[in-house]
């Protein structure tokens, strides 16, 4: 048989050349405006390549760069039309370079919280400043009397407090001017002003009770003094409501089960305010109203049992379970703890236990 010609065999594989820009986001190709450059052998400006495209790992040779991503100034001179053009020594991709998401054309967030901070700083520095005028020109015995109506008006707009304003609180307290106008910054960052929705809420007992569950405005009248008697409000902490609003807002979340982010819409809060209000006005409810919970004596509930129950002697509780819909815990398992197969969704469980009362 004659020998099979393996000449074949024998040559070289040619290397499949690629003819696209190794750039992310990059999706020209090779044509005759736009030219591929292959990446130096240099390893050092190869890395330097590798960190000016951001493509997140080490270039290899076979990898190639258009010309999109060059200068003018990155080229010799050409010396004919029909020539690719070629790149100086040492030159870096610089031109439409990819962006990622983590690159931040913004300020970070401490940066502009900072920012809010000495904005914040400017202008109580301002409203100080004006303030000092204004008590400056009232303590002037020879100031014209249109200048001494201009401070009574400065006086008279400023927050007020059980009923009194500002200015009869400044001429009834002996104090520095130092002292004053720290008393009146404290004024003005409290407001015990109750907002509309408020004010509609306690008009009646009936809309009290359909919204909050309370029976009557004279009841909550008394927790509001309660809850000012257990934890007065620090006058050097920033609140926006006073503390019967506060029980409102928290009454109406356990009476009505909305959502935090729709009371902060309703009483004009933010939702973190929101959440920190209620989780404190709960821990004082807790300790106004954890005398009005007792244990009847026995003879108390054999007395009321109903009629039901009169065949079970040793009856003394009925149980009882409730499930209130709260969000999806981050934790995987309070997820598990929480999910209830029947609400279909993740619940709160309150035990209940219920004795027949007088």
């Amino acid at each position: 048989m004659p020998d099979e010609d393996h000449s074949s065999d024998s040559e070289p594989k040619k290397k499949r050349e690629r003819h696209n820009c190794c750039v992310p986001q990059c999706t020209e190709v090779k044509n005759e405006s736009n030219h591929l450059h292959s990446v130096p052998k240099d390893p050092v400006l190869r890395k330097k390549w590798a960190i000016a495209i951001k493509t997140g790992k080490e270039l290899t040779l076979s990898m190639n760069v258009c010309s999109k991503h060059f200068d003018k100034s990155d080229y010799f001179p050409s010396n004919g039309p029909n020539k690719k053009p070629k790149l100086k020594r040492n030159v870096i991709p610089s031109k439409c370079l990819p962006v990622r998401s983590h690159d931040r054309c913004e300020p970070s967030p401490v940066k502009r919280r900072k920012q809010a901070r000495s904005d914040r700083a400017a202008k109580r520095s301002i409203w100080c400043n004006n303030f000092s005028d204004a008590e400056a020109g009232s303590n002037n015995e020879n100031e014209a009397p249109e200048q001494e109506g201009q401070n009574d008006m400065f006086f008279e707009n400023t927050n007020t407090v059980g009923g009194e304003e500002w200015m009869d609180v400044l001429q009834m307290a002996d104090l520095e001017p130092r002292d004053r106008k720290k008393l009146v910054e404290i004024g003005v960052q409290v407001g015990d002003d109750l907002s509309s929705l408020v004010i509609s809420i306690t008009e009646t007992d009936k809309k009290l009770k359909s919204a909050t569950g309370l029976h009557s405005v004279q009841l909550l009248d008394s927790l509001t003094k309660c809850a000012e008697e257990i934890a007065p409000d620090n006058p050097c902490k920033k609140l926006h409501m006073n503390t019967k609003s506060r029980i409102l807002l928290t009454m109406m979340k356990i009476k009505l089960s909305i959502s935090f982010s729709s009371l902060a819409v309703l009483f004009d809060l933010t939702v973190q305010t929101c959440c920190n209000y209620i989780y404190d006005m709960i821990a004082i409810l807790s300790k106004i109203l954890k005398c009005m919970i007792f244990w009847p004596s026995k003879e108390q509930v054999l007395m009321n049992m109903p009629k039901c129950f009169r065949g079970f002697g040793k009856t003394r509780v009925v149980l009882d379970c409730y499930e209130i819909p709260i969000g999806k815990p981050k934790c995987i398992v309070c997820r598990v703890k929480t999910y209830s197969h029947y609400k279909k969704g993740h619940t709160a469980k309150i035990s209940m236990n219920i004795t027949p009362t007088p």
